[in-house]
């Protein structure tokens, strides 16, 4: 493939064809291909002066200026900002979670105690488990021989007062 280009007096290209095509640069040392894109480069440069830039200034455009860098800057740091934030709430409530945990088994390893005790000493009592507080009470139907009992463990999470409950029916004849 060749190369040529025609200058007129002025030292511009004749056609406004040669701007809107992409000129490769030479891939081998082929002396004419070299002194084509050398012409291509110089004509071109001519023409980019009249609005203050060179040739060189519009192809080597390739990098980024700081504004755009700011601007990325920008929007990485609220990524990570909503990561951080989504990793503070999934912390939060995971406690929560665990503590829901400790609290129902406690609840229910009472429960299975109190229904392992004989039917007539079963009574309300209040006791302590680390910072959980284990409540039962124990509500007795003479008539029916039933009791309900209510097993309720509470605890403190961050200045809010939570709780777990769990009630049974128990028969004299279990």
């Amino acid at each position: 493939m060749k190369y040529h280009l025609k200058i007129n007096n002025d030292g511009l290209a004749k056609t406004n064809k040669m701007a809107k095509q992409k000129f490769r640069p030479p891939r081998r040392s082929d002396c004419s291909r070299v002194k084509a894109y050398m012409l291509y480069v110089k004509v071109l440069n001519k023409r980019c002066n009249a609005g203050g830039r060179t040739f060189c200034d519009a192809i080597n455009n390739k990098g980024f200026t700081l504004v755009e860098l700011m601007v990325a800057l920008v929007i990485f740091a609220v990524g990570i900002l909503a990561v951080g934030q989504l990793q503070v709430t999934s912390i939060r409530y995971n406690s929560h979670a665990q503590r829901m945990s400790e609290a129902t088994m406690l609840a229910q390893s009472q429960m299975e105690e109190l229904m392992s005790i004989d039917y007539d000493t079963v009574a309300a009592e209040t006791a302590t488990t680390g910072s959980y507080l284990i409540k039962w009470q124990v509500d007795d139907d003479p008539v029916a021989e039933i009791k309900d009992i209510a097993v309720t463990v509470s605890w403190d999470c961050r200045g809010v007062d939570k709780n777990v409950s769990l009630n049974c029916l128990r028969s004299k004849l279990d």
